[in-house]
């Protein structure tokens, strides 16, 4: 005989209010699974914000220029635009775990009960991460986010990596020197969403964030 599943207790704050699961059974129906990437919910005098990761690539794109031809990676391509090989490697995903209220913060916890975070304030919510081209010291370099974070408001200036100009001169921005900063350096953001006293969360993503770039190198052939 089927036995009727009582009513879920919902803990102190209600559905709609601040909770953390702190001290609750895992039966509460709310707590027993992971609630999508970055949900947005009403904390204790601020947003509250579950855990989420931003997913990156960043790709390059070879070009060598040299009397009639242009070289794509170890490829070829002639000038009427045939290209005979092309050997570009596809990269996989890297996955960076955002801080908490600025690049120093916390960084955010992806396990029951603790996957709610609070955010020190009401308002709109952003996810900001910064890059830097040339990464650090190493050859190649392989980390190009340096910061990645969660906040409230949206203060942080963004910034854009600028274009390259239309020209064949060498320009290299993996490599950094003697290229200005603004020329391999950026800050990104995308809303996730608004948390507003006395009024319903807005929630603009439901997902983990996904930033894939490809980046034009090119330099005279030998």
């Amino acid at each position: 005989m089927n036995e009727e599943l009582p009513d879920p207790t919902y803990p102190e704050g209600s559905v709609i209010g601040d909770f953390d699961g702190q001290g609750n059974p895992y039966e509460v129906q709310e707590l027993l699974h992971r609630p999508h990437a970055f949900a947005l919910m009403h904390g204790d005098g601020g947003a509250k914000i579950a855990y989420g990761q931003l997913l990156w690539r960043v790709d390059g794109l070879d070009f060598h220029f040299g009397g009639n031809s242009v070289t794509l990676g170890s490829g070829k391509c002639t000038g009427a635009g045939q290209t005979d090989t092309v050997n570009q490697p596809i990269k996989g995903l890297d996955v960076v775990i955002p801080t908490l209220n600025d690049p120093d913060g916390d960084v955010m916890d992806p396990t029951i009960p603790s996957i709610y975070h609070q955010l020190n304030g009401y308002g709109d919510v952003f996810l900001y991460w910064k890059a830097d081209l040339s990464g650090p010291s190493q050859d190649p370099p392989t980390e190009r986010l340096t910061e990645c974070w969660v906040e409230v408001g949206g203060t942080t200036s963004v910034i854009d990596i600028e274009a390259v100009g239309v020209d064949n001169t060498d320009h290299d921005r993996f490599a950094g020197a003697p290229l200005a900063d603004e020329e391999i350096a950026g800050t990104y953001r995308v809303k996730l969403g608004a948390v507003n006293v006395n009024e319903n969360v807005t929630q603009d993503i439901s997902s983990d964030v996904y930033w894939s770039i490809v980046v034009l190198t090119r330099y005279q052939a030998d």
